[in-house]
This record gives C-alpha cells, structure tokens and sequence, in this order.
C-alpha cells in the first residue's frame, strides 16, 4: 500500500473512532504532497510551485475550509476575467462541482485535499500568467534565453491570504501603466463587441467617404470614432472621422479612403484581439525584465525602439526594419559595443545578386560609391586586376566592403550583438526615409533614426568621443572606432501589430510579414547569410 492510502486510511480511521466529521488536515496535504505518484497523476501544471506554497504556509488549508470559501469565489470570479485580460480561461483547469462556491462539503478528505491542492495550482498559474505572461515570446534567435522567475508569485499569493486580502489580489498583479491600461481596455470593448448579438464583421469596398457610405460609418463606429447616436442619418464629409481612424491605425492623416486605408480598416475585429493578447503578454514579459535594466525593444511593425530603465521608456526613435522579402528576424542578444565609422561588409547575397551586374557594367561603380574588394585572406585588391565578366553567384571569390565617408550605408554609428544573421542597430546616411510612414526599405539591419544618441546612452563612458564624431561629421576612410559598452544592454526585436509610444498611446499597425495569418515557421530566415557580412 503506497503513501497516499496509508494516510488517507490513517485519517478515515481517526474520523470513524471519533465518530466527528472528516475535516482537511495539515498532515493529509504534507502527505499528497510527499507522495510523487499522486503528485505526478493529480493534473496540477505548477507542482513545484505548489509543493513549495504549502511548504511555506506549513500546509495550511487555504481553501477548502469556512475560511477559504471567500478566497475560492475571488479565484473564480478572477479566472472568469480571464478573456478580457488576454487569457484564457480553460488554461486554468478550474471546474469545479456546482456546491464548490457555495461552500457545500466535498464527497470526502481525498476529494477536498484534490480540489485544495488544484486550486492553489490553478491560482499560482491564473496569477502568473497575469504577471509574467501566459507564454514565452517567439524569437528566431534567443541569445537572452530570458524565463521569468514565478517563484515570488508564492510569497505573493500565500502572504494575500493570510492577511485574508485576496480581493484585490489580481489588480495587484497586473502591470500598472498606461500602455497596459489601455491595450486591456481595448481588449474589453472589442470582446464586449463581437459578442452582442448585432454583431458581424464589415467589410468597406465603396470609396465614398460620407455617411451614404454605411460600412465605413459601421466601421468607424466599431472603432470607436463614431458613436452610434452620431451615425444615425449621419450627412457630410467623413474625412476628419477617417483622419482619426488613420492615426489610430499608423498611416498618414489624409483623410482619403485609399488602398492601405481600406485594407488597415478592413481588418476583422477578431485579429484585432489576437493582436493586443500578443502585446499584452509581451508588455507582462517585460514587465518581469525590470530587474535587467537597462534594456532595448524594437517593435517590427510600429517601426520603433525603446530603451527602458526601471520598467519605463526613457529613449525613443523612429527604425527602418527589412523589406517584407528580406524581414528583420525576431530576436533576443546583448550589446556589448558601439563602432563608430563603421565598415559595410556587404552579404555575399547583396554582393553577387545586386552589385556585381553593377560592377560588370561600370567598374567605376566601386570608386563612386565608396567600395573595396577584399580576397579570401582580407587583402585589399585592385578592381581593375578582376575579371568582373567570368564571376557569377556561384563563382565570386571576394568581398566587398564599403569603407567610411558620408556615403557609408551605415553613416557613423552602429551597435553590435551577436546573433547568426548578422543584424544590428546602425545609422544611415538616407534621414529622409524616417519621415515616411510605412518604414520597410532594409535588407534586415535596423536602422535608427537617432542611433547616435543612442549610442551615447549604451556606451555612457565614451559619450565625449562619441559627440566628437557627431561633431566631426562623415570623415572619408576613417578607420572604425570600438568601443565597449558601458555594461552589457539587452535588446529584444519583437513582432506586435498593436503597440504605443512613450507617452502610452495605443496604434495598430500592418501585419507587414504577414506572420498573424500563416505560421511563424513560414517567415523563411534563409534571406539572412550569417557567413557573408552583414545585411543593412
């Protein structure tokens, strides 16, 4: 006879001899909790969590007795919020019988100790996912390999219920800024939408921009910019309600139904709440991170970067991420130095499929932009020695780099971090591209639009020499300056088509490497040649 029935018949026994009612005991739980085949067979998704909440409490009941009974009707209130925090409420396994939150007794000690023990399991888990986030971010490369620590979520939950406080346990631990905030409310309003009975989705195709237009007057009021008070016998221009609509959605305020307009607005109300469950859990990820301050995020389809501190945006700037055939992949890495007057060694792929019929038209084309050809060895060759006509993309023995000046494609500042695809943070000489809306012109680098005060916050010990070169300007065949960072700074590249700025702003932007429609493996990162210099 295992472990498990030695106590629970030890325990019926007692209860028999004292012909008194069975109660759950501290030593029936210690020992469940002892015995790994129950452990193992007893469904809970967190045991190691579990076994140490109790270990903590000195197996307490926390439940399943008078008590608990106020602790078990928050839990299920709580779990049952699940889906308008970006959750799901079956992860939690919490079904119990139809008595349980009313305080009814279970059938006996085994049932009761089981459905304690669940409980604290399903608890520890809702409320984790609400901190933490419910899953790890897809990366293509991790080189942080960042899991957050639940642990504290046991101190946590087990101090709130001693203290008999679990009521306002849940917004204790939801992230508590603005960002956060709205992205929930977002997410409460749509949820709330596509269950009215009423509900279904549109779709604009006319152009029309006055209320004759009805699916665009349906549209906008499913996004909030008309009220339905507003749209009935709606008569005029809708011009300024579309400008609104445009800014919400990350495209610029004209006003005019065109085609990137009607395909933003187009978008089903459901994918809208995929996207913010996306950002959500990202934001609760993060938010964990606080403790590896400082840290960078580039968000793909917002085109923008944060540099965080204390679990804030100190530092923001516009990006250039890759064209939707050669993405920017998704990826986690540390910075560990900034070089200014970079090089541009160009991937073999640029090198031999872009360049070369270049080069075999007009060699002159090397000198005037500013590039030299280097053997296999790293010697530096005389183009005019090449014969540029018998080489190909299967044939092509060198490389070319592009040396420093004004027009170096990586202008005077980069930030590099390991990662096989050879991707990082630089400067451009081409500024007027970041005055764009849609910013997707790269082969995969990320290009920022302030990468020199950046540069100045990773490498703070260097700040003079870097507001030297900044002062100095584009010098021609400057030889690269490294220089170590200050301390070793994250930088995350996320994918979220609903994100915000500094100031808390929600927008919704394009799924612009269609990764919310098929699957993440179909984002083919064979565009990147990890041997071949880097992309820009």
């Amino acid at each position: 006879m295992n472990r498990l029935f030695q106590y629970v018949a030890l325990l019926l026994f007692n209860t028999l001899v004292l012909q008194a009612k069975a109660q759950l005991s501290p030593a029936l739980l210690r020992g469940l909790l002892q015995d790994s085949s129950f452990v193992a067979n007893a469904g809970m998704q967190h045991a190691q969590l579990v076994q140490q909440f109790y270990g903590q409490t000195d197996y307490k009941i926390a439940w399943m007795n008078n008590a608990g009974l106020k602790h078990r009707q928050v839990l299920l209130r709580d779990v049952q919020l699940a889906g308008d925090l970006g959750l799901e409420t079956s992860n939690y396994r919490l079904q119990p019988p139809a008595s349980f939150a009313t305080g009814a007794p279970m059938k006996n000690m085994l049932d009761s100790a089981t459905t304690e023990l669940l409980l604290t399991d399903a608890a520890l888990h809702f409320y984790g996912d609400v901190r933490y986030g419910s899953q790890l971010p897809s990366f293509n490369f991790d080189g942080i390999k960042y899991k957050p620590d639940r642990t504290p979520m046991v101190a946590l939950l087990s101090a709130s219920i001693a203290k008999d406080d679990l009521t306002h346990f849940l917004a204790a631990a939801e992230p508590a800024d603005v960002a956060y905030v709205g992205l929930k409310q977002w997410l409460r309003y749509f949820n709330a939408l596509i269950r009215h009975s009423d509900f279904s989705e549109v779709t604009i195709s006319a152009k029309n921009s006055d209320g004759s237009n009805k699916a665009l007057v349906e549209k906008l009021m499913q996004l909030r910019i008309l009220d339905s008070a507003s749209a009935i016998n709606f008569e005029g221009s809708l011009a300024p309600k579309i400008k609104v609509a445009q800014a919400l959605l990350g495209l610029q305020p004209d006003g005019v139904l065109g085609p990137s307009t009607l395909r933003a607005m187009n978008v089903p109300i459901q994918q809208r709440i995929e996207a913010i469950k996306v950002a959500l859990n990202y934001m609760r990820w993060m938010g964990s991170m606080q403790h590896r301050n400082p840290h960078i995020v580039v968000n793909l389809p917002s085109a923008s970067l944060q540099l965080y501190q204390n679990g804030k945006p100190v530092f923001d700037s516009k990006i250039i991420a890759g064209k939707p055939n050669t993405p920017t992949p998704a990826l986690s890495s540390t910075i560990t130095e900034v070089i200014l007057y970079p090089y541009w060694t160009v991937p073999q792929s640029i090198a031999t499929k872009e360049l070369l019929p270049k080069i075999k038209r007009n060699i002159s084309y090397l000198e005037q932009n500013n590039f030299q050809v280097l053997n296999r060895q790293g010697k530096l060759l005389d183009p005019h020695s090449i014969n540029w006509q018998s080489l190909s993309t299967a044939n092509f023995p060198y490389t070319i780099r592009q040396s420093t000046g004004c027009d170096n494609s990586l202008g005077l500042v980069k930030l590099n971090f390991a990662n096989p695809f050879s991707v990082y943070l630089h400067d451009t000489p081409a500024k007027t591209l970041f005055s764009t809306y849609r910013r997707f012109y790269s082969h995969g680098c990320v290009r920022v639009a302030r990468a020199a005060e950046l540069a100045a916050l990773v490498a703070k010990e260097h700040r003079f020499q870097i507001d030297s070169v900044l002062n100095a300007g584009c010098l021609h065949q400057q030889q690269p300056i490294v220089l170590a960072a200050s301390q070793p700074m994250n930088v995350y590249i996320i994918y979220s088509t609903v994100w915000f700025d500094v100031d808390g702003r929600i927008t919704f932007y394009d799924d612009v490497y269609n990764k919310l429609k098929a699957p993440a493996s179909s984002l083919n990162t064979a565009v990147f040649n990890a041997n071949a210099g880097a992309v820009r």
